[in-house]
């Protein structure tokens, strides 16, 4: 704990709650989201908030915006590009299943889309799947905004409680 005292100093520097919505939006984000973890994300608020650094209210809120934007940056690649996956020769071959993927993804996302923020292997992934599915931008909206505000306030009771353990606590040690 001591080593991180020294890095931190007595608090942790101001820009230190940018590195929030960074993480949210890198989670979330198309691609990069397969290689950065939650649990990073998890812990650094949780250290926030342990030092009394941040109120776990403003950490959430950071955390929501960060992975709405990069869910609908997700989206909008899908979106955009879209046919040009569509062309990779790996889905050429399967082009019968393209009907199929959009007319089960158009039926099933608001699920798609609620479940997908829930779990971390899939999480950069199905906002892409509905841009590819053609799912209407408002509609990826309307359900991607209730999944991150009820996945932010999963957020802030998990930095709540983890951040209640006194081994967490070392600004007074």
């Amino acid at each position: 704990m001591g080593d991180l005292k020294r890095l931190l100093g007595e608090s942790p520097p101001e820009w230190a709650l940018l590195i929030i919505p960074l993480l949210a939006f890198m989670e979330s984000c198309a691609v990069i989201g397969l290689f950065i973890s939650g649990i990073l994300l998890l812990s650094i608020a949780t250290l926030l908030h342990s030092q009394n650094f941040a109120d776990p209210q403003l950490i959430a809120g950071l955390a929501f915006f960060g992975a709405v934007l990069g869910d609908q940056t997700g989206f909008h690649v899908g979106r955009i590009y879209g046919t040009n996956i569509w062309n990779i020769r790996f889905f050429k071959r399967r082009s019968s299943s393209k009907e199929k993927f959009e007319k089960l993804m158009s039926k099933n996302a608001p699920w798609t889309i609620f479940i997908g923020r829930f779990i971390p292997a899939i999480r950069s992934i199905t906002p892409i799947l509905a841009g590819l599915a053609k799912i209407s931008a408002k509609k990826f909206l309307a359900y991607d905004l209730v999944a991150c505000s009820l996945w932010a306030i999963g957020l802030y009771l998990l930095i709540i409680g983890l951040g209640s353990f006194e081994i967490l606590n070392f600004s007074n040690s």
